[in-house]
């Protein structure tokens, strides 16, 4: 679907340190699909890149809660660890 081409976009951005956009596309892939786990995670590092821990500790815990929903520990481990370099 498309948010996965907004996302795709978006992880570009970001490596490319656009993270402004990169935030842009990831939050329209969320808009897509709401329980987009890795799209809130990015989003979280994308908010780091711009110094905005408050709004990158809001998406790691929300990456968190549906990592945890859809099974995935390993993933939702890995956010808890950004989360707690904050």
């Amino acid at each position: 679907g498309m948010y996965s081409k907004y996302y795709s976009r978006g992880l570009t951005y970001y490596a490319m340190q656009e993270y402004d956009k990169a935030i842009s596309d990831f939050d329209k892939a969320i808009e897509l699909k709401s329980d987009y786990a890795e799209a809130y995670r990015d989003l979280g590092k994308a908010y780091l890149g711009i110094g905005d821990k408050t709004k990158a500790n809001e998406a790691f815990e929300t990456a968190i809660s549906l990592f945890e929903e859809q099974g995935n520990e390993y993933a939702a481990g890995q956010v808890k660890e950004l989360l707690s370099e904050l």
